[in-house]
């Protein structure tokens, strides 16, 4: 319950030997990222849990407010969306969460959803959404490019950022993970990519 009195609570799941999961939003939290990502050039939704909030997981879900610029950057603020509050990351469960903010969304098609890696968000989002456009964040594309040569190609520590640099180019990583006509600048502290996916619905 919050302090003006609005009850947050949406939906309150229980299944026979699992702890109760809750859905957690305010009806401006809704509408927000119902403007800002379910139109043709809206917002990636993005989707991430917590790991470090003791035994309860909670999956939040991220969106830029296109309605509001930063007078410093002038670049559109991170709002909190929906969450969910969760003990176990398993397929079931994110798929509850996530069939249930399609519906309130209205069932938009090919929603722009931003993830990590995980397998069972993956798994879900392409079975919860009708044709959503899954994308994983900057910093997961890069933290990719520096494991890349160093788990597959054998580079060692100092040399992965190079070797990253020769493996974005190369045949196997585009092939390995369905991009091509990859094109990468460089600065000291930071890579920026941009990847061509052969398949919108990317697997990576």
């Amino acid at each position: 319950m919050c302090q003006n009195g609005e009850n947050n609570v949406r939906e309150i799941l229980f299944t026979p030997a699992k702890p109760t999961r809750v859905i957690v939003y305010s009806d401006e939290q809704l509408e927000d990222i119902k403007t800002n990502c379910t139109r043709t050039f809206g917002s990636v939704t993005g989707i991430d849990r917590t790991f470090n909030l003791g035994s309860c997981f909670v999956t939040t879900t991220t969106y830029k407010n296109q309605k509001i610029l930063k007078r410093e950057t002038l670049e559109n603020p991170i709002f909190f969306g929906p969450s969910f509050l969760h003990w176990d990351g398993e397929t079931d469960t994110y798929y509850k969460f996530l069939c249930h903010l399609n519906s309130k969304l209205g069932y938009p098609s090919k929603l722009k959803i931003g993830s990590d890696e995980e397998k069972a968000i993956k798994n879900d989002i392409n079975q919860a959404f009708e044709e959503p456009i899954h994308v994983l964040c900057t910093k997961h594309l890069k933290d990719k490019v520096r494991r890349y040569p160093k788990d597959k190609e054998g580079c060692g520590a100092k040399e992965s950022f190079f070797c990253g640099r020769q493996f974005l180019f190369s045949s196997n990583f585009s092939k390995d993970h369905g991009w091509c006509d990859p094109f990468l600048a460089t600065t000291d502290s930071s890579i920026v990519m941009i990847l061509f996916p052969l398949n919108l619905n990317m697997q990576i």
